[in-house]
């Protein structure tokens, strides 16, 4: 099995399933996409962890979102890991999640009475890394789950 097989798998699982988004299509997709950069000792390693991941879910009549985030931490998870120390991955943020961490942060700094200086510097440290996880996105360099 070759890894245009694998690709063409996927695509045909994405097809047969209602609801794709919860296979991590874009994920599988960035794994794929940039494959042939890795080592010859990760190779194998990844190429059987994506097999195994696509032939759980075709085994499967219909996944669940559960079931999804089960397999993705079973088998993309330890892929991701290796994706980002190799190559530069990272975690794939969206802008409500940045704003849920302002206010976690924010928040008890308000009520610490900070000076507003601190809250300007988090909003500059926060958005500085909306931008770098935006610029891997541009670099098809982002995993994770339901992405």
């Amino acid at each position: 099995m070759t890894l245009l097989d694998l690709e063409n798998r996927f695509d045909k699982l994405l097809a047969s399933h209602p609801r794709s988004k919860y296979l991590n299509p874009r994920t599988v997709k960035n794994f794929i996409y940039h494959f042939n950069s890795l080592g010859a000792n990760e190779k194998e390693f990844i190429f059987n962890q994506l097999n195994g991941y696509l032939h759980e879910a075709e085994e499967a009549d219909v996944l669940t979102r559960n079931e999804c985030a089960d397999l993705f931490n079973s088998y993309l998870l330890p892929v991701s890991k290796i994706y980002e120390r190799d190559l530069g991955f990272a975690p794939k943020i969206n802008l409500l999640s940045i704003l849920v961490l302002f206010v976690g942060a924010g928040v008890p700094l308000f009520l610490l009475n900070a000076p507003a200086i601190v809250f300007y510097l988090l909003v500059v440290v926060l958005l500085l890394y909306y931008i770098h996880i935006f610029s891997k996105r541009t670099q098809r360099k982002v995993y994770g789950l339901m992405f």
